[in-house]
């Protein structure tokens, strides 16, 4: 997880009670409350293929 949150390639949108970290090398997908910092899920980012 720290890879994740410290990399340069990381995104962060902040939206409704959430805070959601997007990091594309790694494919993943966190989502953090932004109440408590706490870690909700951790999903892998879907690729939409051609």
């Amino acid at each position: 997880m720290t890879r994740v949150l410290n990399s340069e390639y990381a995104s962060i949108i902040s939206r409704g009670k959430n805070y959601y970290i997007e990091e594309r090398t790694e494919g993943v997908i966190l989502t953090i409350n932004k109440n408590n910092y706490r870690l909700i899920t951790i999903n892998k980012s879907q690729e939409v293929s051609k």
